[in-house]
């Protein structure tokens, strides 16, 4: 064994292989052998050998490794949600098992109506399975998903090769949704009642609106001209409907002036007032005419090699233009979780209490650096009820200094002044 170790080891991805590296993998291989099949007989093996020939090529004068040490592993189970097992995944999936359904139908009713005009009377044995086949090789359909033949006949039966009823509403849905969503990116979302008014005057008077109305009738539903066609039930079904689009969710509050005053205008006038004060502090420069430029700063003349939009001035002193950004927090830990789901052992009913501060002490901290990145300066913020600051928060605490515990007075905390001026 230690031999075999020692001519393994000489492979760099296998510099630190030990004894229990070879009988770990001895074990999985053997594991996994009782869970497979066991292998073809010696003379397929030589066939399929001699049919899928390949060369190997040794690139090195190191003597080949063991075979079990490179052998295939199954995968391990790790548990955890499978690939693929989203809602948006489902949807789809969903979406391309009717489109396989729906083509299946009409391939269907197409050999149907062939087998008739030829005379024929049918379409022959195995007709339906290969393009069931076909039709899930094409639309992607996973091996545990089943394509029923009678769901296929019952279609061509009925007429109706797309399955499902499609809503009256569905010619102007498609209008309805994109609204939804100018709306949402507006800040100006839709509440139920708003979305329903919408809906009603966009078909009012249209043939949309008769056709809504008599599938209502047919169904024993009220429906009368002139009157809403849309209700709170269509608003449900709407949502359903394109749910991988729009959602129903609560609203949440925002600063009034944020909204009132977040607008492009706004924004444009801000940063020609800050241009105009960087150019009279000779800070930049107006260019003739705006440029473009790359990452890098380098003029540049054409779009495709550019970042961002055109540039309008030229930087002259980075060092001396100031940014910086405010954020801030509370000091308070009560409400805390816990750091990297760390556990403690504590005794039987009873819970584990860390010391922490549970008083509300908020601070801001706004960072300040120039235009090429460097720091400038640091402002932290702390609020308190205490008229001055403390003297260490100013000056700092080194904590390599040497105290002489002479000039401490050890009741107050504080310097004894007289051995100071001594």
């Amino acid at each position: 064994m230690k031999e075999e170790v020692a001519r393994l080891s000489a492979y760099p991805c296998l510099a630190d292989c030990t004894a229990n590296t070879i009988h770990n993998h001895k074990n999985k291989m053997t594991s996994q052998r009782k869970k497979t099949p066991p292998p073809p007989p010696r003379e397929e093996q030589q066939q399929q050998q001699q049919q899928h020939q390949c060369v190997t090529v040794i690139t090195s004068d190191l003597p080949q490794p063991h075979a079990l040490l490179f052998s295939p592993i199954a995968p391990i189970n790790r548990g955890g949600r499978p690939l693929g097992s989203t809602d948006s995944a489902k949807r789809e999936a969903e979406k391309s098992y009717n489109k396989a359904v729906t083509h299946c139908a009409e391939q269907l009713a197409t050999a149907i109506q062939k087998a008739k005009d030829e005379g024929t009377g049918n379409i022959g044995k195995g007709v339906l399975a290969d393009i069931i086949r076909q039709a899930r090789a094409k639309f992607g359909i996973s091996d545990d998903t089943k394509t029923s033949a009678d769901t296929v006949r019952s279609r061509v039966k009925r007429g109706k090769l797309e399955g499902k009823i499609k809503s009256p509403m569905d010619p102007v849905e498609a209008t309805l949704v994109s609204m939804c969503t100018l709306r949402a990116r507006m800040g100006l979302s839709l509440d139920p009642k708003e979305f329903l008014d919408i809906a009603n005057s966009l078909v009012e008077g249209t043939e949309t609106e008769a056709a809504m109305i008599e599938h209502k009738r047919k169904r024993g539903l009220a429906a009368e001209s002139g009157v809403s066609v849309c209700g709170e039930r269509y608003h449900h079904q709407f949502l359903s409907r394109h749910q991988d689009k729009i959602k129903s969710t609560k609203g949440f509050r925002k600063d009034n002036n944020r909204h009132k005053f977040s607008t492009y205008f706004m924004f444009e006038q801000m940063y020609g007032c800050i241009y105009g004060r960087l150019e009279e502090g000779g800070i930049v420069e107006k260019l003739d005419s705006p440029v473009l430029m790359n990452k890098l700063g380098d003029i540049v003349d054409t779009p495709d090699g550019a970042y961002g939009l055109p540039v309008e001035c030229n930087l002259k002193w980075p060092h001396l233009l100031m940014f910086m950004d405010e954020t801030g927090s509370n000091a308070n830990q009560k409400k805390d979780g816990q750091v990297g789901r760390k556990r403690f052992i504590a005794e039987k009913r009873r819970r584990v209490e860390l010391c922490s501060i549970a008083s509300d002490i908020k601070w801001t901290l706004t960072p300040i650096h120039n235009a090429r990145g460097e720091p400038a300066l640091c402002v932290i913020v702390f609020q308190s009820e205490a008229k001055s600051i403390p003297f260490s928060w100013t000056t700092g605490i080194d904590p390599t200094v040497e105290i002489n515990p002479d000039l401490l007075n050890t009741e107050s905390d504080t310097w004894i002044h007289s051995a100071l001026a001594n």
